[in-house]
């Protein structure tokens, strides 16, 4: 979730080195999901975005690290796998299923993503 002044690819890059200590390129958007807000749950409306990352080098498979649960809490992150399409689809909930796929079918040509008129692809962190 980006917080007020911080742009989507800087609170995809916090969030991935806050959550598995790695440092990633934040390439094109490969989609973008309008969510309607839900009075029955309390839900609030936000656009969630999927970016294009890139593939992990070992090294960088080697160095994650979760992080440790806050006093009195249970951990954020129990675990993480490794999972082709087929797998990812049987496993994500249902409600997030459409936007994996338009994820992967969109993965490997990308939609801009550009922040002032710029594209972000490969920016530096």
């Amino acid at each position: 979730m980006a917080i007020a002044g911080e742009t989507a690819a800087d609170a995809v890059r916090y969030q991935i080195r806050r959550k598995l200590r790695l440092h990633v390129e934040v390439g094109p958007a490969i989609a973008i999901d309008h969510v309607t807000a839900n009075r029955e749950d309390g839900a609030a409306e936000g656009i969630n975005i999927v970016f294009e990352c890139g593939e992990l080098s070992a090294a960088q498979i080697a160095s994650i690290s979760l992080p440790p649960a806050r006093e009195g809490r249970e951990p954020e992150i129990l675990k993480y796998t490794f999972m082709g399409h087929e797998e990812l689809m049987e496993n994500v909930p249902q409600w997030r299923r459409a936007m994996a796929a338009e994820a992967a079918t969109v993965a490997r040509v990308g939609i801009p993503y550009l922040e002032d008129g710029k594209p972000v692809s490969n920016r530096a962190a």
